[in-house]
């Protein structure tokens, strides 16, 4: 009896045959949304993190007029 289980990489055919199915649901425009919706997440995750964070809470309660400004550069 095993404790782990075997590791298998999968074989070629089935990793083609996947990309095929995903190939042609693929079109120019969901691509643009996967990057926009990409950015906007990096945009929305720099905007709360580190020294942009800590610039916005310098401006205490008033500190949602600057984060939309930032938003929207």
């Amino acid at each position: 009896m095993r404790i782990l289980p075997r590791f298998r990489l999968p074989r070629w055919r089935s990793v083609t045959r996947v990309w095929q199915r995903w190939q042609r649901h693929l079109t120019v425009a969901r691509c643009v949304y996967a990057v926009e919706l990409l950015l906007l997440i990096g945009a929305l995750w720099w905007m709360c993190m580190g020294s942009c964070a800590a610039a916005i809470d310098r401006y205490g309660e008033r500190g949602d007029a600057p984060a939309a400004g930032n938003a929207s550069q």
